[in-house]
């Protein structure tokens, strides 16, 4: 017992090299695991579950509960091929076993060798509850404990179905080619764990349900078993996330719990109505520590941390030795629950809520409002996973997916080339914009002349020690011609800075310095093409910025409001045509309310009939 106890520490410090995280905020993450550390990670997880000989009684020497066996999440039939029989409890050697890539019962070698001569050992797949719901576990009675862990258990395995229908974790070469495909299968186990990991400080670790869902391999349509392809699931952690909680919701409801929709980073979670806001944050020491974690990184670095970096961050994890036994912990959360006014009975109270929360718009134009948010075009993984995110508790998953493929068959979601999306308001405002945009790029008389144009390119190429090229020259003509608008489209670093740069230059010589303006998606870009005299925008402050009655305008920086004059008193929006601009970009990546006023000066109707997408 004590030479487990042992390895269990040293594979605890191992873990942070794993790349999997104890989640502790309502989110899924995924992360890979190489072969190399495969059976140490799977001997982690089996060394947490409880020893026949201690029973559930004591806790881990890291002050931490034994957890329960791990069980399976794949098809019956599946587990037949393996020598496991469906319906019995997750052997620990037969785990660690598929993560090292072999049969559990013959030893011999289930899939081949990678490109690189290694085999994955599989993916940790890790969806946590919202905070609320393990508050009202760590404090209910043990039929309300066993009603969450329930629900939680469900939620997962309609996930993983979820997953196997709509994720392509399988990669096959045709002709040359790499194509992904869905699996009939995937071989996976689930270890439900219910502390997160303790916090420099803390008397006990705080309550976290949460399962690592540990996928070792994919049955192919041709019942061959291979390995599960990484990025597709990365790619779509918001999408699976999204589908966990709205399963988690939907069963949290049925089981009469009130859920509070729109919490957390961009309204994307939900909460169980009536736990106190600050006892679930009094919960999240490990939350704070991270956020701890984050700030030292960025005192040091300079910078905020990317994703993944935190991972490798060395956390102090000093505990009480007085905490031996779960009675001690079930002791220290009811005291913090105490404290802030919530117990027992408190939670038992939640459960009554006779009906579904409901919103005061509808759902599709709730997720039509998201999914324009903050970009154009989206992905159709980011329809299910916006529409999943608005629906929790109001409906049920399938429910909500119906919804996605009904905004698709009305046309209110587009489909785009190469699969992107997009929505018909924006279509059609894009429409509007792109009509505008051809009114002001007619002849206008305002050719700034060849000899202007010809020192300006001569500026640039002594400013950068080479001539221009003549893609560059011919896109200065353009700029510089008789047009009102112009627009310049380029790869990064294609010069198209360079080309801005002399195109104000020669403006400025033809003496217009008060009627020109660089716009780009950011100021820093949108400054380069007024180098000396001539002002700069984004393209939001041009759409938002108040007309000028003579003096000079005002100063558009950082925490104004655009939209309003000195007095306070809304303005009306600086129209394109009051300014020659050279409008520069990545497409998609304007927000929705941002370019609306690009279409005036005529307000843009929503057109009878629907435009046809590109495809």
């Amino acid at each position: 017992m004590h030479g487990r106890a042992a390895a269990q520490r040293a594979l605890c410090e191992l873990l942070g090299r794993f790349g999997a995280l104890r989640v502790i905020t309502h989110v899924m993450t995924a992360a890979s695991i190489g072969a190399s550390r495969s059976g140490g990670y799977a001997r982690y997880l089996e060394s947490k579950t409880v020893e026949p000989e201690r029973g559930d009684y004591y806790l881990t020497p890291d002050g931490e509960m034994a957890q329960a066996p791990g069980r399976w999440l794949a098809d019956a039939e599946t587990l037949e091929r393996l020598g496991v029989q469906a319906g019995e409890p997750l052997d620990g050697a037969d785990f660690v076993a598929l993560m090292e890539g072999r049969h559990p019962g013959t030893g011999r070698w289930l899939r081949p060798e990678g490109a690189g001569g290694g085999r994955g050992g599989g993916i940790d797949v890790t969806f946590s509850a919202p905070k609320s719901v393990s508050t009202v576990w760590a404090l209910g009675d043990p039929w309300q404990r066993e009603q969450i862990e329930q629900a939680h258990a469900r939620a997962v395995e309609q996930t993983i179905r979820h997953l196997r229908e709509h994720v392509p974790v399988v990669r096959r070469r045709y002709s040359g080619q790499v194509v992904e495909e869905h699996a009939k299968d995937v071989i996976s186990t689930e270890y439900r764990h219910t502390t997160a990991r303790g916090v420099s400080g803390a008397q006990a670790p705080d309550p976290q349900l949460h399962s690592h869902v540990v996928i070792t391999g994919a049955v192919r349509d041709d019942e061959r078993i291979v390995a599960v392809a990484s990025r597709p699931i990365f790619r779509s952690a918001r999408e699976l996330g999204a589908f966990y909680r709205s399963a988690l919701a939907d069963e949290l409801v049925r089981e009469g719990y009130a859920i509070e929709q729109g919490t957390g980073r961009d309204g994307r979670y939900f909460e169980i109505a009536g736990v106190p806001r600050e006892l679930c944050e009094a919960f999240s020491g490990r939350s704070r520590e991270v956020a701890r974690a984050a700030e030292r990184f960025r005192a040091r670095y300079g910078r905020a941390p990317e994703r993944g970096e935190l991972r490798n961050l060395a956390l102090e994890n000093r505990r009480a030795k007085e905490l031996t036994t779960r009675s001690d912990l079930q002791r220290a959360w009811v005291k913090t629950g105490r404290y802030h006014g919530f117990g027992p009975d408190e939670a038992v109270r939640l459960i009554g809520a006779s009906e579904r929360p409901t919103a005061e718009r509808k759902i599709e134009d709730r997720v039509e409002a998201k999914l324009t948010e903050q970009r154009a075009v989206f992905q159709e993984g980011d329809l299910r996973a916006v529409v999943l995110e608005q629906a929790a508790g109001e409906m049920t998953s399938d429910e909500a997916l119906a919804i996605a493929r009904e905004m698709v068959r009305d046309r209110r979601v587009l489909t785009l080339e190469g699969g992107r999306m997009t929505t018909l308001a924006v279509r059609a405002q894009e429409q509007a914009i792109e009509r505008r945009a051809a009114q002001l790029a007619q002849p206008a008389g305002r050719d700034v002349g060849d000899v202007a144009r010809d020192n300006a390119a001569r500026e640039a190429a002594e400013r950068i020690g080479g001539p221009l090229s003549p893609e560059q020259h011919h896109a200065l003509a353009v700029l510089t011609g008789p047009e009102r608008a112009a627009v310049l489209v380029g790869p990064a670093g294609t010069g198209k800075g360079v080309v801005i740069d002399a195109a104000a230059r020669a403006e400025q010589a033809a003496g217009r310095d008060d009627r020109d303006r660089g716009v780009g998606l950011h100021r820093r870009a949108a400054r380069r093409g007024q180098p000396r005299a001539g002002r700069a925008d984004t393209h939001s402050g041009l759409a938002g910025r108040p007309r000028e009655h003579g003096g000079h305008p005002r100063r558009q920086g950082h925490g104004s409001n655009p939209g309003r004059g000195g007095d306070g008193r809304p303005q009306a929006p600086r129209r394109p045509d009051r300014a020659r601009g050279a409008l520069r970009g990545k497409a998609g990546r304007c927000r929705r309310r941002q370019a609306a006023p690009l279409d005036r000066p005529r307000r843009h109707v929503r057109p009878a009939r629907p435009p046809r997408p590109d495809r």
